[in-house]
């Protein structure tokens, strides 16, 4: 069990290590910065600001991507990120100064600063993290590394939860600033060199030299790519909406010398209950119901928390809805998307997490923002705000079923490729790819019949092969089969066997033997 979520391998403890110990520190500030960020801007400004808020965020974005990008291009991973980590650093010490005090426009920088540290550091490690592995690697990798990351949030908001109990709300800035101190010492002198990733400097020159509208004709002209930009719009449109719709709420019913604890105890709790989620539940569902069904979970509760606050569910539907979006989004659907742009060329991938920073989660967040300043100015209530995170969960929902077929599409692609083979996981193939190669078993074409054959022996799925393929006029296929019967044994098969015993083919007569074997030794 231990090994399924820590396969660390021998070559890969130190950028593994390295990798969890500085996402453990980036989040741990991280939690404490939304808490302080919470607590201080709504105990003395009204939600009604946020989404003003929300559309800053999302210009400043823009900038702020490019210039994370140049950085990567510019300067080796290590040095990079311990130079960013430093600076933020720095700079949640001004902010504290000003913030102590109250000024105004240090709370509404101060409401930013996480989302613009999201942006630019938490992006740039993961970028960071691809770069430092195979994609087989990462396959394995991110797990225990992104649990560092769970982690780190859970000691974040715990400790923001002891500290706000005897000291000021604002040394909460104190604080994280001391754990991006420290976390950039782990990747400087504890991380190894970056293997690249597979893409080619020059690669990289000319993406983060890109302009975005570049950016955005590489991508409209890939229908899969577009489809998962529209899906992370929708995705951030939604979380804006319901997360506004929370702290207003809040606000409401908690007063505000209350809300550091509020805001610690809640945010404590949704890491924890993300912890969970990433250890029992996203595995599993991946291989059950595939990486676009697992994304599809979401939006089918987030939906169903809204029409119970319609239905005169109040605060606890909120809570509901808030809890579900917390736990899963940042566990499940984050995994399920990363899983969604494995089957991308990497120069595509970097290019495409760049826009879809900016272009998809950040202009989602302005996009709802401008309908939230919408709404105020209608003086319409929190139902009609419930109604429209419900339909904007439909609609991602609706995307996401959309998604399927092209994303078949690509694997199917990928599989086709034998140039691309090395950046398939040979031994962990999810149900999508699994049920892409099960339909290509019934293909009029023997080479398209015995790819799909290959692919599954040499994966540890010989028991998806259907013993009706014994029947194929194809010899190729029938070796294939009968290496597969004797893999995976079925009693049921004996009689085929027996008959393919009198085959003309030697090398048949001897594979029937050994599957025959196989069966009579698994029967009994």
């Amino acid at each position: 069990m231990i090994k399924r979520y820590f396969d660390v391998r021998p070559g890969e403890a130190r950028n593994s290590a390295s990798g969890f110990i500085t996402l453990f520190g980036i989040m741990a500030a991280h939690a404490l910065l939304e808490v302080a960020r919470d607590a201080l801007f709504l105990a003395e400004l009204p939600a009604t600001r946020l989404p003003a808020i929300y559309v800053g965020i999302a210009v400043l974005s823009l900038a702020a991507v490019k210039l994370r990008q140049r950085s990567l291009l510019r300067f080796e991973w290590r040095s990079c990120l311990a130079f960013l980590l430093v600076d933020f650093a720095i700079l949640t010490v001004v902010l504290w100064f000003f913030a102590r005090d109250g000024a105004t426009w240090a709370l509404y920088a101060l409401y930013a600063w996480p989302a613009m540290f999201a942006t630019i550091v938490i992006t740039a490690f993961w970028t960071f993290m691809g770069r430092l592995f195979t994609i087989a690697q990462a396959k394995r990798l991110f797990v225990p590394i992104g649990s560092g990351g769970i982690l780190g949030a859970i000691t974040g908001t715990a400790l923001a939860r002891l500290m706000v109990q005897t000291l000021p709300t604002p040394t909460l800035l104190l604080a994280a600033a001391a754990l991006l101190l420290a976390a950039a010492g782990v990747p400087r002198w504890g991380g190894g060199r970056e293997t690249g990733g597979g893409i080619p400097p020059d690669a990289r020159a000319v993406n983060a030299a890109a302009g975005l509208g570049t950016d955005l004709a590489v991508i409209r002209a890939r229908p899969y790519v577009l489809r998962i930009l529209l899906l992370i719009t929708v995705t951030a449109a939604t979380a804006t909406v319901m997360d506004y719709l929370f702290k207003s709420r809040a606000v409401a019913a908690v007063p505000a010398a209350e809300l550091p604890r509020f805001f610690s105890t809640f945010y404590l709790s949704l890491n924890l209950a993300s912890l969970l989620v990433q250890l029992a539940l996203v595995g599993w569902l991946v291989r059950v119901v595939g990486v676009v069904g697992a994304g599809m979970a979401l939006p089918a509760l987030l939906a169903v928390c809204c029409g119970w606050f319609l239905a005169g569910g109040s605060l606890l539907a909120v809570l509901a809805g808030r809890s579900v979006d917390g736990a899963l989004r940042h566990s499940l659907n984050r995994t399920a998307n990363e899983l969604l742009f494995v089957p991308l060329p990497g120069d595509l991938r970097d290019r495409f997490k760049a826009v879809a920073d900016v272009v998809g989660q950040r202009g989602g967040q302005a996009g709802a923002a401008l309908l939230l300043v919408l709404f105020t100015t209608l003086g319409l209530d929190h139902s009609h705000l419930a109604a429209l995170a419900g339909m904007l969960a439909l609609a991602w929902l609706g995307l996401a079923v959309d998604l399927r077929v092209h994303y078949l599409n690509v694997i199917r692609h990928v599989l086709d490729d034998r140039r691309q083979a090395g950046r398939v996981e040979v031994h962990e193939l999810h149900v999508d790819a699994l049920e892409m190669l099960v339909s290509r078993l019934r293909s009029d074409e023997p080479d398209e019949v015995t790819g799909a054959l290959d692919v599954l022996l040499e994966t540890g799925h010989a028991r998806r092969v259907p013993t009706s393929l014994l029947d194929h006029p194809e010899t190729a296929v029938t070796l294939r089969t009968l290496a597969a019967l004797a893999a995976a044994p079925d009693a049921a098969a004996a009689p085929r066997l027996e008959a393919l015993l009198r085959h003309d083919a030697a090398a048949v007569r001897l594979g029937a033997t050994q599957a025959l074997v196989a069966a009579r030794a698994g029967g009994a």
